[in-house]
């Protein structure tokens, strides 16, 4: 029996990272029956919790302050892995050992992971490859997204885990990122492979169906504050002014047409928050019904349920895409950061995808009619499902190899 450790943000409060991890789990399961698979967090959190929302106030102030000053070149070369070295390195490392001890391979997959968000994937991820070295355990980077911007620090710990001889496969999950990738670390060009989002089988790895009777238009709404942080562009595209008025006025149109709609989130507490806002400030008006905010999924099994439930959505987060494609339900995307575009390049169905300056609420409720009377395009769907299951044991295969 081959034992496989999941490695990522698998209990972020943004489920999509959770549903990334359950599809995975369920894809190697279809390669070999007899594989066990366990999750182990990048951050060592144990399980899905909504804790965050009994937090102190002053924690969450530290962490912006921390936030803020690590874009400082001196604060962020030095500060910040002295915090790494003496305050994070030993405790989550001595964790990462108990979990993936006993593994024969430990797989880092899915999600936007290869990125410098302020040194904090780097330092792990080179932690865990060279934890994973010390235990001879075989290494594999699967469906990874790629970020553009680098810190020199940022890139060397990169640079030392993809290079490392440990690791027997990488890819990455659109082109954009294997093209990134390959511009910025050359050496890994040989092993470089391109693959598919394992979310795109989330309806399979949940055994979740799209409710066929649905007539109900799901709005997936995410902080400016995340959009901005990732946005490449101008950051005036996602001040909370315009973000807000953007869905208040989608919300209207839809009202007008006598459409039902719900809003909801992919789970993160900062997105609940924008939305609940958002719902306060309908709430007051007359001239509608009072909007519906789902409850805060507590789980991906659950986001998964609630994307299920409508007949298509408009979306700023990636998975919530995925998610309704994987459903076979029509999504409109609404691009903050390149894997979002990639995606639609991926599905065919760039038509349907926005960028920030053209994201007008008539323009996108025309298209979000075209996109239900079209539908999903049910032999890309299949063919890409096909492709990443077929991906997926060959990946295992090679990397297996020798140990059965």
């Amino acid at each position: 029996m081959t034992r496989i450790a999941i490695c990522g943000e698998t209990y972020s409060q943004n489920l999509g990272d959770g549903v990334i991890a359950d599809s995975l789990k369920w894809l190697l399961k279809q390669a070999d029956a007899s594989i066990d698979v366990s999750f182990t967090d990048f951050s060592c959190r144990p399980a899905y919790s909504l804790e965050d929302l009994a937090a102190p106030p002053k924690a969450n102030w530290i962490r912006q302050i921390h936030r803020s000053l690590a874009r400082i070149s001196l604060y962020r070369k030095g500060v910040v892995p002295l915090l790494w070295y003496f305050s994070k390195r030993k405790r989550l490392s001595q964790s990462w050992q108990e979990r993936i001890g006993d593994c024969d391979l430990m797989l880092i997959g899915g999600g936007k992971l290869l990125m410098d968000n302020n040194l904090a994937f780097p330092f792990r991820i080179r932690e865990l490859v060279r934890l994973s070295k010390s235990l001879n355990k075989k290494v594999v980077f699967y469906a990874c997204g790629v970020g553009a911007r680098w810190s020199r620090l940022g890139f060397r710990l990169l640079t030392g885990a993809l290079l490392d001889e440990s690791v027997m496969w990488i890819s990455v999950r659109d082109q954009g990122s294997r093209d990134t990738l390959r511009a910025l670390f050359p050496g890994t060009n040989l092993k470089c492979s391109l693959s598919v989002d394992p979310a795109v089988c989330a309806a399979e790895a949940y055994g979740i169906h799209a409710n066929p009777k649905s007539s109900t238009i799901g709005l997936g709404l995410s902080a400016p504050i995340v959009l901005r942080r990732h946005f490449a562009g101008h950051k005036n595209a996602f001040t909370v002014k315009r973000v807000k008025q953007f869905w208040i006025d989608l919300a209207e149109l839809l009202e007008s047409e006598h459409r039902e709609f719900v809003f909801f989130t992919n789970g993160w507490s900062v997105d609940y928050a924008f939305a609940q806002s958002i719902v306060a400030e309908m709430s007051g008006s007359k001239a509608m019904r009072p909007p519906v905010l789902l409850e805060r999924a507590r789980e991906p099994c659950a986001l998964v349920e609630q994307v299920a439930q409508c007949q298509a959505i408009v979306a700023h987060r990636l998975h919530a895409n995925i998610i309704a494609y994987s459903l076979g339900i029509p999504s409109v995307g609404l691009i903050w950061d390149k894997k979002v575009e990639e995606f639609g390049k991926i599905t065919g169905r760039s038509h349907f995808y926005f960028d920030p300056f053209h994201m007008d609420p008539i323009v996108v409720n025309e298209r979000l009619h075209e996109a239900i009377s079209t539908g999903i395009d049910g032999a890309h769907l299949t063919e890409l499902k096909a492709f990443v299951r077929e991906d997926i044991k060959t990946m295992f295969s090679v990397c297996t190899m020798g140990n059965r």
